[in-house]
């Protein structure tokens, strides 16, 4: 073998490493953003497990300090939509928040869809 032959399969050699590890590296990133969402979606469905028991104490208190009823259905209908607001908001956050190259890993564009893909997610647990 001569110089420039070895000069040019080192260089493709490196290039190929370069590629393999650059590929592999986008492999790893991918599973810990999938990781990480999966917490996420975790976490905002225990904070509104959280936020509806405490609204529920909230009307109770409500009722058993005899308020009116409206001024009880027009709380409850407020809170409803700051709630379904906030879901919505969180999940549009969630989604603006992936890097651009992984996009494309996110199945839900709402909250009840990323409810499902958390249900998936449980079932998959249990089995």
């Amino acid at each position: 073998m001569d110089g420039p032959s070895i000069i040019v399969g080192i260089v493709i050699g490196l290039i190929a490493y370069r590629m393999l590890w650059t590929f592999l590296g986008l492999g790893y990133v991918g599973l810990y953003i999938r990781e990480a969402e999966k917490h996420a979606l975790t976490m905002l469905a225990t904070v509104t497990e959280a936020v509806s028991y405490i609204l529920q104490i909230k009307y109770n208190t409500m009722k058993d300090l005899e308020l009116p009823e409206k001024t009880i259905e027009m709380t409850m209908k407020v809170d409803d939509d700051n709630f379904r607001r906030w879901k919505e908001t969180t999940i549009r956050h969630l989604i603006s928040a992936y890097p651009a190259k992984f996009e494309n890993l996110v199945k839900y564009t709402n909250w009840d869809e990323a409810m499902k893909v958390l249900d998936k997610i449980y079932e998959k647990r249990k089995s």
